[in-house]
């Protein structure tokens, strides 16, 4: 699959993916999914990693270590807004005074 074909079928935007070129991934922004990238220049759906998985069990210490200094600071973002995410997900008090939805009570 190319890189059209999974954005249409994922509903994504093309700012949503990003390549690291340094590591050879796909990284979707949104989901925090990785993918490697094929010879071809396809992304291989079939073997996806979540980066938040891959971070929290520590068994990709030297793909995090490879990554170049540009593509060290997007996944550093993609990281923190899903960490965020999550958060205000387990904690819905957090989220409501956070964004806007807090009621007095």
């Amino acid at each position: 699959m190319n890189l059209n074909e999974y954005l249409i079928e994922n509903d994504r935007h093309i700012g949503d993916v990003v390549i690291l070129n340094s590591v050879g991934t796909a990284l979707d922004k949104v989901s925090g999914d990785t993918f490697p990238m094929m010879v071809d220049n396809t992304i291989g759906v079939d073997e996806p990693m979540n980066i938040m998985d891959m971070k929290i069990n520590d068994t990709s210490y030297e793909w995090f270590e490879s990554l170049s200094d540009t593509d060290k600071e997007v996944v550093d973002v993609v990281m923190f807004d899903l960490s965020y995410d999550k958060y205000c997900e387990n904690n819905p008090d957090f989220n409501d005074a956070m964004n806007g939805h807090w009621k007095e009570g």
